[in-house]
Order: structure tokens, then sequence, then C-alpha cells
């Protein structure tokens, strides 16, 4: 089944990829735009379709160590990331949007969880505490923090994923002269980085965003009240890793004692710090010595 599935799945995966390029980079148009929103909705459907493949396909088991997986399949992590940075960018009425929303943050914390998981981050998650009330907890948080002290969070989240993407711009230099599985490896590790900052800072945005919708929501019609369960079957996003066996709960329980407790700015330090991102004077010397 993978040798007739893996194929249509890659080029899936690069219809989408794509799709998300031309989105981080405004090349898609208007965002009022119908002909956009059919592209993103055609890759929401892609993306769902690449869910359900992956999870038929069993490429990824709680079981398995980040080593043990084939440098082809990894990439295939990046879907629910993908998934929610697409859904948050359909232009929908705005009684619909909490549920594109919420679905879309939903998928920014299973892609988080996947990645704790793997040990591909080291950073603590808010919500994976035993409290499901995690909206309260956000709130609360929110009205004690100084802006101040906000901001420069904000800028922390820009300058690493600026120092990410230039590392990754660098890496893919080296894959294409090289051809070398550990160095498609890296890239595919450090674009993960990346995006697991920027899901951390999406979540934010999310969570601003709901609050400000929850203020707006005595506008919603009966009408467009009765119409979310069709609304929901549309944003609706399936996991493919942890949800399947008691695994999550051994992983993911109260007291596990090996949930990091740092946060995101600490656990992107100490990767400086362990020269996780030496990276880039290896390649500055290797091209150095090319020039030479």
């Amino acid at each position: 089944m993978l040798e007739n599935d893996e194929p249509s799945l890659q080029q899936q995966f690069v219809y989408c990829e794509n799709i998300v390029e031309d989105l981080l980079h405004d090349r898609l148009g208007d965002s009022k735009s119908q002909q956009r929103n059919d592209k993103l909705k055609n890759c929401i459907e892609r993306l769902q379709l690449m869910s359900r493949t992956v999870e038929n396909l069993s490429l990824f088991s709680t079981n398995d160590q980040v080593e043990e997986l084939p440098t082809t399949s990894l990439r295939y992590l990046l879907v629910p990331a993908y998934f929610a940075y697409v859904l948050q960018e359909i232009n929908v009425e705005i009684g619909k949007r909490p549920v594109y929303l919420k679905s879309a943050k939903a998928s920014y914390r299973e892609f988080l969880q996947n990645l704790l998981t793997y040990g591909l981050i080291n950073f603590k998650l808010p919500w994976i505490n035993g409290d499901e009330n995690t909206s309260k907890i956000d709130l609360i948080k929110e009205s004690f923090e100084d802006l101040s002290a906000k901001r420069q969070q904000k800028i922390s989240r820009l300058r690493q994923m600026e120092q990410l993407e230039n590392t990754l711009k660098k890496l893919r230099i080296e894959e294409r002269r090289d051809d070398d599985e550990a160095a498609k490896r890296e890239v595919i590790f450090v674009l993960l980085r990346l995006w697991s900052i920027r899901a951390v800072k999406e979540l934010d945005t999310i969570n601003d965003e709901l609050r400000l919708l929850e203020q707006a929501s005595s506008c919603i019609t009966e009408e467009s009240t009765s119409s979310m369960a069709q609304i929901e079957k549309t944003a609706k996003f399936t996991p493919f890793i942890l949800t399947r066996t008691e695994q999550q709960k051994k992983v993911f329980g109260l007291g596990y004692p090996s949930i990091p407790t740092v946060s995101v700015d600490e656990w992107f330090d100490e990767m400086k710090k362990l020269e996780a991102l030496e990276i880039l004077v290896l390649i500055n010397d290797k091209l150095f010595n090319l020039i030479m």
C-alpha cells in the first residue's frame, strides 16, 4: 500500500507546501478574493485527505524514536501545522470564524504535542496540565501580564523565527549541493523547529481573536447557529498520531516526569547554547573553503 500511496502523498504535500509558502510571502492576492479562498479550501481538503492517508499507512507510532523515522516520512509531521495555518487564512463570515479558529488551534496543539513526543522541542505546553478549561487560565494570565513584557516576547519570537529561517536557507543550499541524507534530515528538523515557534506565535494570535469574537457573539443569528454542524465538518481535521492509543495518557498525563518546564524562549536559548544552530558556522566554513 505504501508503494502505491506514497508518490500521491508526496505530490499532495508539495502542492500544499507551495500554497503555504505563497501565504507566507503574500503571493495569493487579496484576502477577500474568491479565487484565493477557493485555493485555500482546496488545500484544506488535500491536507485532510493527507492526514487520513498518513493514519492508514501508519507512518508514525508513539513507540518510534525520531531516529527511526524515515526521512521521507518526517515532513508529514508538518501536516497539522499547515492545516492550521491555511485554515486561519480562509475568509469566512464572522459567525463561522470561531469554528475555524478553534479547529486551527487544536491542530497547532496536535503538531506541538507530536514534536514534543519525538523530542524535537523541549518547552512546556501550557495546556498539558490536566485542566481542560484552558481558556480561563489564558484569560487570567492575560489580565495580569505586563504589556511591555508581552511586546518583548513577540519581538523575541520574530527574532527566533528569523534566525531559523536564515539557518534553513543555508541548509537548503548545502542540501542541493551535496544531496546527502543527513543534510535532508537536518533541513526538515530545522523546518519543524521553525514551525514550532510559528505555532506558538499563531496560538497567541488565535486566542486574542477568539476573545474579540466572544464579545461579538451576540450578533450570531439563529440561522448561522443552526448551520454550525456543517461548518465544523468542513473545518475538522483528523489527527493521525497520539489519539489512537493509551500511550497519549502515559505521555501527557498529569505528573508525567518528562514534561518540559522551560518556556519557548528558554528552550531556544538552550538550543543555541548546546550548539544546535552551529550548522551556520559549519556551512560558512564550507563556503569559504569552496571560494578559496
